[in-house]
């Protein structure tokens, strides 16, 4: 515990008198004295008291150190303009939902005929069929009984006809029917996508979710994707298609123009915005980066018009006659009344007059030279010959009938996406469309049903999704780093096994990207499937990330290269194993439990730091010590203090250890006692491995008893004997509300639990930090809510009504509440060591909607002291960069609810408030000054009439956990045109404890005889990069497509690095050292070769962040890396022979 202020007080009293005691003494008895002996011993009694006084882990923070310390800021990225922005936008759309004919979302569309006397319309009729790999079935439950039908009878009628067209998007599925197909269908498949016939879009593995996803994770997909296509077909596309995305991203728009996408269509905006769009044919316009003054992030975007992608609502403004020419309905039926009538010579000139119509009314919505795309599919369609025949023989009726007759001055054909964009680029000069620069959330598609529900369905699989991409990304970077170790190349084979489980983490991940995967909107049991897939990623990206280490600390000895090739043959894990949390088949994660059985156990951990940059890491486990207990009772006669040491090899750097009892969480029956321990700080540079100890050690006492950090306990009724020795019980009304570090204070309420507010010790500034938890209620009359669709309130329902259990603990390294509510658990920490991770109140919740007999929203209210009166709020687009958002009380609350993947902040002109996220939630702001409500979970009863046809109340138990940072700002944010003048962004410690919170380091046990490992290995210099600069990833494959011809690294494989260059905001906590200092120059150049001098590739080819070069890439490599800011860039990494 550290000296508070009054005693260290009277202790420098005390010395002061024992100086002039001495002083006195020597004058006294020796009448003079050598004053410089005298002031020897005077420093030398100031140090040992001093030492005495020392704290190892707090750091003393002055106040007024605003005063002292000057904070060095970024350079700022100016905002750019665009023509159409989304705030704007917003303020002038009223909101009304006003019929507009036969178009309901619309208005009255007319024409005259004469309006194409100088040029045709083209008409592009595009055939596709939307196969989701996992909604109301597995991927697998779909692809046999739908899609391999539907893939097989597509390549069979394109083979025969070949002006028929299809556009497809789900790698998911060609990937699982590519590996039963014959040698020729392969052929023929291959002919029909390389010659243009079948398209395939975007390339992903999946189509992704755009408000929740990680980017990382995102590019991850894309790359799985697209590599599969290269590899195997040989072409990557140039197009994207989006039309079943809950809304759109501006991130996402911006990684596939990084990815070498130039043009996309996207579906899913919110039907009032379409409406405005299409009013001023705006509905194609060009989308580019809030930072981008020169073009370099644009996309072309077509946005289509009408309300869904099937066919009654893409031919034209009129789904009733719409619905007419989807001629499968006339088994399936039209909901209008009117079935489709099949084509004749007798009725082909009626048929066609009234499908011209059509197609000229959507034609006005667009000014792009006269060019019409005409989708033509729906879910799951195109499964049989039969039915592409049925569609195509009227469809070529009608077309051979208008292309005929000059006076519908028309052209209309079969067509890909990409041969639509080649006509309207032909036709029409970029500079002639609008530019774009906002997203599109959040969406609605008819009256007020907001789609903000699926921001927080499922929580618990939101949470997973995140600590799944973090394993994933350490398994990349070892295994990268790994095969091409220069001092280990001759002993590549040993890792090559591990590609196989590599991959199968890289794809689990990259499904679960999918629109109905991590938004949870789908059924129970895909869920459950996902689940399943989500584990075994986590298994196999731990087991590569171990052997990996095992690998890189091993090397060198004999006996670890035997047994990690045993390793390879057999699947065990016989070196190191992971010792980061376990999922399996939980909703919630469990810490790794660590097994002492006798005194002389010694358990040796490693521990890696994924990030680019120095941080200090608390080793987190639990302690089994059932066994350890029993051999020290049976072995020693003289009773035993027993407590766990920690410590890095070195010996000498003292680690702080908090052992603290674990067994009133566990379940009934279970054996104890077992314990949570946490110990700290251990510096890790970047990306280095670094070995710790941890033994128990025994001391005679007078009784036997064990060293732990007793939480005290309010309100507890009755704690089992067992363990009842481990915690103090104290009546209510003694309980201090207040958690304390040498960095923070935090007051709390000691009737619920909540937080009140927080004093920031170094700028002397206490700040309103009031927390609190709704359970909200949906109305009693039937609500559209959903999975998908939020819910309106009428009530909030108190979340206890008798008085709460507390525990309290106060650690060297943590001080933390937690209240045990119904329905959650809620923790409030704040922790006590002086790193950029550390300066943040964490708050965790556990909630638990399991018996909850109603619709309900579990809602964290957070109410702090900022005056954003103007409703201006912020929230990140997908962990890349921050949007700002508005809170408009003409939509209703819930479609003021936004996705926040990572952060979300409000600020005025002195103070920001950060709060940062360990997984996607919902998140509103701006409703009230200074207030942020974030969505933790949720309960529907009832179906939202979506296609899911259930309700969502198979929730399982979630974990949410978030960091709040209060900051001073230096710079106050300047409103320019009703947005801001500079680009949105985190401040560098918001950044950093944001890159903790989502990239945790990443823990291993020793199963062999560590004397065999090397201590420690710098996989990295310790300058690292700079400090602007973050790692995306590092990913190894092994490609044979001929653009790799001289850019291998290890024979047969390539390397290839993603960087992003961030930007951050001038403020600061003031609590953070050094460590948290950026002061980048205005572009940083990296060195590869000086950043990993031990790896193989020593420069670096530029290449779109899938890491596939262009056909015309050269090898003549870069030999600084140079990102702008807020850019993002990929490059091949190869040897420098080449």
């Amino acid at each position: 515990m550290f000296m508070r202020r009054p005693l260290r007080r009277f202790a420098v009293i005390c010395g002061v008198f024992f100086v002039i005691t001495l002083l006195t003494y020597f004058y006294a008895t020796r009448g003079t004295m050598d004053m410089k002996i005298l002031q020897e011993r005077v420093h030398q009694f100031n140090k040992d008291f001093a030492e005495k006084l020392r704290v190892p882990v707090e750091v003393d923070v002055p106040h007024n150190i605003v005063e002292q310390k000057e904070l060095k800021c970024d350079p700022q990225v100016h905002a750019s303009r665009a023509d159409i922005e989304t705030g704007p936008l917003y303020d002038n759309i009223p909101f009304k939902n006003e019929a507009g004919g036969v178009w309901k979302q619309g208005f009255n569309i007319s024409y005259s005929p004469s309006d194409w006397n100088n040029k045709k319309l083209e008409v592009l009729v595009l055939p596709h069929s939307h196969q989701d790999p996992g909604w109301l079935m597995t991927l697998n439950e779909y692809f046999e009984k739908s899609t391999h039908r539907g893939l097989d009878a597509t390549v069979d009628f394109l083979g025969k006809n070949s002006f028929a067209r299809f556009i497809y998007a789900e790698v998911a599925y060609l990937d699982r029917w590519w590996k039963d197909l014959s040698p020729s269908v392969r052929t023929l498949f291959t002919k029909l996508v390389r010659d243009g016939q079948w398209e395939i879009a975007t390339g992903g593995w999946v189509v992704h979710d755009e408000a929740l996803t990680h980017y990382g994770a995102a590019i991850s997909q894309l790359i799985e994707g697209q590599h599969w296509m290269l590899d195997n077909l040989g072409v990557v596309p140039n197009v994207s298609w989006a039309i079943d995305v809950f809304g759109h991203s501006t991130t996402a728009t911006y990684i596939l123009r990084k990815a070498g996408i130039k043009n996309a269509l996207i579906h899913r905006v919110h039907y009032e915005v379409k409406k405005a769009l299409a009013k001023k044919q705006n509905l194609e316009f060009i989308w580019r980066q809030s930072w981008d003054s020169s073009g370099e992030t644009e996309v072309f975007v077509h946005l289509t018009p009408f309300f869904s992608y099937d066919i009654p609502h893409t031919c034209g403004p009129d789904p009733s006659i719409c619905c007419q020419f989807d001629f499968i309905r006339n088994v399936l039926g039209c909901p209008w009344g009117v079935l489709p009538t099949m084509i004749t010579p007798s009725n082909v000139q009626a048929r066609a007059e009234v499908l011209v119509d059509q197609y000229r009314k959507k034609a006005k919505l667009f000014s792009n030279g006269d060019v019409l795309l005409v989708p033509l599919g729906d879910d799951f369609r195109y499964l049989t010959l039969a039915e592409w025949d049925f569609q195509v023989s009227n469809y070529q009726m009608l077309m051979d009938h208008i292309n005929s007759k000059a006076s519908y001055n028309m052209h209309i054909r079969f067509g890909t996406l990409s041969e639509y964009f080649d006509l309207v680029h032909s036709r029409s000069k970029l500079k002639e469309f609008s530019t774009f620069i906002g997203d599109f959330y959040t969406y609605a598609d008819l009256d007020d049903d907001f789609w903000s529900g699926y921001y927080t369905s499922h929580a618990s699989f939101k949470s997973m999704a995140r600590f799944v991409e973090a394993e994933v990304r350490n398994a990349d970077i070892l295994f990268s780093i790994a095969s091409h170790w220069s001092a280990a190349a001759h002993k590549f084979t040993l890792l090559a096994g591990l590609y196989d489980k590599l991959t199968v983490a890289r794809r689990n991940l990259a499904l679960f990207q999918h629109h109905d995967a991590l938004p949870g909107t789908a059924k129970s049991h895909v869920m459950a499937d996902y689940h399943v897939k989500l584990d075994e990623a986590i298994r196999c990206a731990q087991n590569v990330s171990a052997v990996s280490v095992a690998f890189l600390l091993g090397y060198e000895s004999p006996e670890v290269c035997s047994a990690l090739g045993l390793e390879a043959s057999t699947g065990t894990s016989s070196v190191l194993i992971s010792a980061n949390p376990i999922w399996g088949t939980n909703s919630t994660p469990e810490l790794f439990t660590l097994t002492l059985e006798r005194l002389e156990d010694t358990k040796t951990l490693y521990l890696f730091n994924s990030l680019p940059r120095a941080r200090d890491h608390v080793l987190r486990l639990r302690v089994n010590i059932t066994r350890l207990l029993w051999d020290v009772k049976l072995q020693v006669k003289q009773p035993q203090t027993i407590s766990i040491s920690v410590q890095l090899e070195n010996g000498i750097t003292p680690l702080s250890v908090q052992l603290e009892p674990w067994d009133i969480f566990r379940k009934p029956g279970a054996l104890g006692p077992l314990f949570h321990l946490s110990a700290g700080p251990i510096h890790l540079e970047p990306l280095e491995v670094v070995r710790v100890t941890l033994k128990p050690v025994s001391k005679a006492s007078q009784s036997p008893a064990v060293i732990v950090v007793k939480p005290t306990l309010y309100r507890f009724v009755e704690l089992p004997s067992s363990v009842a020795m481990f915690y103090a019980q104290e009546a209510a009304d003694s309980l201090v509300p207040k958690l304390k570090s040498n960095l923070m204070e935090l007051t709390f309420d000691r009737e619920t639990g909540f937080s009140q507010a927080v004093l920031n010790k170094g700028t002397g500034e206490s700040h309103k930090l009031a927390i609190s938890i709704e359970m909200m209620k949906a109305t009693s009359e039937p609500t559209r809510a959903g999975a998908y669709i939020g819910a309106s309130f009428a009530t909030k329902e108190p979340l206890a009504r008798e008085p709460l259990s507390m525990r309290v603990l106060r650690g060297s390294l943590t001080e933390e509440v937690t209240t045990y509510y119904p329905q959650v658990k809620h923790t409030l920490r704040i922790h006590k060591l002086n790193a950029p991770g550390n300066l943040a109140v964490e708050v965790e919740n556990i909630a638990n909607l399991t018996d909850v007999q109603a619709s309900v929203e579990l809602v964290m209210v957070i109410q702090t002291g900022i005056q954003n009166t103007k409703g201006i709020f912020f929230t990140d687009s997908n962990c890349y960069q921050m949007i700002q958002r508005k809170y408009y009380a003409k939509i209703r609350q819930w479609g003021n609810i936004y996705p926040m993947t990572c952060a979300a902040y409000i600020e005025d002109g002195q103070h920001r408030v950060t709060l940062l996220s360990g997984q996607s939630v919902g998140v509103l702001a701006g409703e009230n000054p200074g207030e942020i409500k974030v969505w933790l979970d949720r309960k529907v009863l009832s179906d939202d009439h979506r296609g899911l046809n259930e309700p969502l109340i198979n929730v399982k138990p979630s974990r949410s956990v978030f960091s709040i940072l209060v900051e001073r700002m230096s710079q106050p944010v300047e409103a320019l045109r009703g947005g801001v003048a500079f680009v949105p962004s985190l401040t560098a410690e918001a950044h950093y404890v944001q890159s903790d919170l989502t990239f945790p380091a990443a823990q291993f046990l020793t199963n062999f005889d560590p004397s065999r490992l090397v201590v420690n290995r710098q996989l990295m210099e310790s300058t690292g990069l700079p400090c602007d600069c973050d790692l995306v990833t590092l990913k190894t494959f092994f490609s044979k497509s001929e653009r790799y011809n001289g850019l291998s690294s290890v024979p047969g494989s390539q390397l290839g690095v993603i960087l992003h260059r961030t930007v951050h905001a001038c403020g600061a906590t003031y609590l953070c050292d050094s460590a948290c200092d950026c002061s980048p120059q205005d572009e940083s150049s990296i060195r590869w070769s000086l950043a990993f001098p031990q790896l193989i590739p020593k420069m670096a080819v530029r290449t779109p962040v899938t890491l596939i070069p262009d056909k015309s890439t050269s090898a003549s490599p870069d030999l600084n890396i140079v990102i702008p800011r807020m850019e993002m860039e990929g490059f091949l990494l190869v040897p420098s022979k080449t």
